[in-house]
């Protein structure tokens, strides 16, 4: 893989991310119907944290980025 795919995969997986804790941030508002205050939300990062590692592996795994 040359250098420019190497950028390019990071792009990727910094997209992903953000999309993840986008997700959340947005399923929490919804979910209460205001914004989440900024404990509740890190408290839910925490525990998505994890499954959110996995989904990049499986990612990385499937040849995704």
């Amino acid at each position: 893989m040359t250098n420019f795919g190497k950028k390019d995969s990071l792009v990727l997986l910094l997209g992903d991310l953000v999309a993840f804790f986008l997700a959340l941030w947005l399923t929490l508002t919804l979910r209460s119907g205001v914004l989440p205050e900024t404990m509740v939300f890190w408290n839910h990062v925490t525990v998505f944290a994890p499954l959110y590692f996995v989904w990049v592996i499986v990612f990385f795994i499937s040849d995704l980025y």
